[in-house]
C-alpha cells in the first residue's frame, strides 16, 4: 500500500484517470456525454491497487460486458475490499472531480446529478508513460467501457458496493 499511497498523493494523476474513465465511458456511449457521479467513487480505489490494474489493463474491451465480469472473477478476493477501500478514497476522488472542473475537463448537470466530458482530447498529447502509468490509464479506459455497457444496479451488486 504504501507504493500505491504515494501514487494516490499525486491529485494530478487521479484526475487524468478520471478522465479517461469518462472519457471511454463517454465514447461507449455514443449518446450520452455525461456520467452519474457517483460511479465515479469505485475507479481510484481499483485502478490504483496495482494487481488490479495490472490484471484490467490486460483484458480485451470487448463488446460487452463479459470482460468486466471475468475481470472481477479474477479478482473474486478484492472485490469484498472495495467498499472500504472506496470508503477511503471518497476525498480524493472528490478531489480529483473537483480538479477536474477547475481545468475544464468536467461539467455538472444539477438537473439530473451528472458529471459531464467537456473536453474529449488527450489532456496530456504525446506523452511518454512509464509501464506503471499506462497499465493504470489502460485499466480505467477499460472500466469506463465496461461501466458504459453494464447497468448501475449491476455494476453496484456485482462490486458489492453501496452508497
Amino acid at each position: 500500500m504504501n507504493k500505491e499511497f504515494e501514487i494516490s498523493q499525486n491529485l494530478a494523476f487521479c484526475t487524468h484517470l478520471l478522465h479517461h474513465f469518462l472519457k471511454s465511458y463517454c465514447e461507449e456511449k455514443k449518446t450520452e456525454k455525461q456520467m452519474t457521479l457517483h460511479l465515479f467513487f469505485p475507479i481510484l480505489p481499483l485502478v490504483l491497487h496495482g494487481e488490479i490494474a495490472e490484471s484490467f489493463s490486460k483484458k480485451q474491451m470487448t463488446a460487452s460486458r463479459a470482460g468486466f465480469y471475468k475481470a472481477v472473477d479474477e479478482n473474486v478476493l478484492f472485490i469484498p475490499q472495495v467498499q472500504r477501500r472506496m470508503e477511503l478514497y471518497a476525498l480524493r476522488t472528490f478531489q480529483s472531480i473537483n480538479l477536474g472542473f477547475k481545468t475544464g475537463l468536467f461539467g455538472f448537470n444539477k438537473e439530473e446529478n451528472k458529471v459531464v466530458l467537456l473536453k474529449n482530447s488527450n489532456i496530456i498529447p504525446h506523452a511518454r508513460f512509464t509501464y506503471e502509468y499506462q497499465t493504470k490509464l489502460s485499466a480505467s479506459r477499460r472500466l469506463g467501457v465496461w461501466f458504459a455497457q453494464t447497468t448501475e444496479e449491476e455494476i453496484l451488486s456485482y462490486l458489492k458496493i453501496n452508497f
